[in-house]
């Protein structure tokens, strides 16, 4: 079966995981290891990376069985763990991120998908809860929520009045892109609304690319 370009990237980038220093990685975000996988959590889910080939996994039972990452799950982990910034620091500040565009993450890429929340604002209390999210900002539903441990995001939910239809925003620390590339934050954007929905008991989200 051919393989999606996706897929072959995902695949490409597995194999130059090898190619970085796992002990930075260790040291830089505190990471749990064994001599076999090194351990992440990502919007609320604990992954393992495989140390001898690359590969990214989650798992509902412990790992007695693992599932891989998607493309968006694992190149937001390989991103974070190989391109981030010597003694990379958040300001505490949110905002839009520079070079951020309308369209981009918090901009009109994601803004379809408000119409999902619409009457539905205690089950997205409820999702965003189950990621360890803390109530902040502005909004019907406003939260801030710890895509990584290290790296958060803040979601404000607004719903449709009689002048205004629903609204979703998305506001980043204004040091994220000492963790990741701007590219990365539209992977984790729409990972994290997949995420949601799927807390929400709405089904598997789709994953934007």
């Amino acid at each position: 079966m051919k393989q999606s370009n996706y897929e072959l990237t995902k695949r490409r980038m597995q194999g130059h995981f090898l190619d970085f220093d796992q002990n930075t990685m260790i040291r830089r975000f505190g990471l749990q290891h064994d001599a076999e996988y090194l351990y992440i959590r990502f919007v609320g889910r604990l992954y393992r990376i495989d140390r001898k080939t690359g590969r990214v996994q989650w798992s509902w039972d412990d790992f007695c069985h693992g599932i891989d990452g998607s493309f968006h799950e694992a190149m937001s982990i390989y991103d974070l763990l190989c391109c981030s910034k010597e003694g990379c620091r958040l300001s505490g500040e949110f905002g839009t991120l520079r070079g951020s565009i309308a369209g981009g993450p918090g901009g009109e890429l994601f803004s379809p998908q408000a119409g999902v929340f619409q009457g539905r604002t205690r089950e997205l209390q409820r999702a965003c809860q189950a990621l360890g999210g803390v109530a902040e900002g502005k909004g019907d539903v406003a939260y801030c929520l710890p895509v990584f441990d290290c790296l958060p995001v803040r979601l404000s939910f607004w719903e449709a009045d009689e002048d205004f239809p629903p609204s979703l925003q998305f506001q980043w620390d204004r040091n994220t892109t000492d963790f990741i590339h701007f590219e990365t934050t539209f992977y984790v954007t729409s990972h994290l609304l997949a995420r949601i929905q799927e807390l929400m008991g709405l089904g598997r989200g789709v994953e934007k690319i």
